[in-house]
């Protein structure tokens, strides 16, 4: 089984490549020279609406030229997580939750109601639920029996994990994905693991700094709309 499920691997040449596209479900990566013949080939087999990065300004004046106001960009922040500290990470997770509150790390019933009607990234990314509660990790927060917040590994993962938190709108401004990746981050730093954080929008932004993440470094990411 791959590591990664659902990759593919686009080159302009097989002998001796000057450009190539890496994509995963909704997201695509490109790299390489952006002068020579083929880059609009690559371009087709961008599907609408889906994400993708750009490695320098040469890539990012071409694309515009290519799908002029179809293309669309926003700003992307991935921070530093090397001063996060284990101690202040055990004391939010310690912090306490209303009585209708429970922590504890994800099951597989949890993990198959998230993937059939909240978001179907465990099985874009891990082959399924199952293939999750194998070789991913995640905490989740409910009020009673009821899904309240989750943070899992939104990848497959070895020493790196990409964290994905999500809160059910009724439930937001609770502080719960705060204690939700608290969970996740202390498993991550008394294993060995990275947890890295990668902020789309300005909520994710803010919790990151809670939680003690610095230097963002902003960057576009790009998609494309007919109209």
């Amino acid at each position: 089984m791959n590591f990664l499920q659902n990759v593919e691997l686009w080159v302009d040449t097989e002998d001796n490549p000057n450009k190539l596209k890496y994509s995963i479900p909704y997201f695509h990566i490109f790299a390489g020279s952006s002068v020579n013949e083929g880059i609009e080939e690559m371009f087709t087999l961008v599907p609408e609406r889906h994400q993708f990065i750009f490695p320098n300004q040469s890539w990012e004046r071409v694309a515009k030229e290519y799908w002029g106001k179809k293309l669309y960009s926003y700003t992307r922040q991935k921070f530093n997580p090397k001063n996060i500290d284990l101690e202040s990470i055990q004391t939010f997770a310690k912090k306490k939750l209303q009585d209708n509150f429970k922590i504890s790390e994800i099951d597989i019933e949890t993990v198959c109601y998230i993937d059939k009607k909240i978001s179907n990234y465990f099985s874009l990314y891990y082959d399924g639920p199952k293939v999750f509660m194998a070789k991913g990790v995640g905490y989740c927060i409910k009020d009673g029996n009821e899904l309240a917040s989750f943070a899992t590994a939104f990848l497959p993962f070895r020493k790196n994990l990409e964290i994905q938190v999500i809160t059910l709108e009724k439930y937001r401004r609770k502080g719960l994905a705060l204690i939700a990746c608290t969970k996740l981050i202390e498993y991550c730093l008394v294993n060995s693991i990275t947890p890295c954080w990668d902020a789309a929008n300005e909520n994710s932004v803010k919790l990151a700094l809670k939680l003690g993440y610095t230097n963002p470094i902003s960057y576009q990411c790009y998609y494309w709309k007919k109209d």
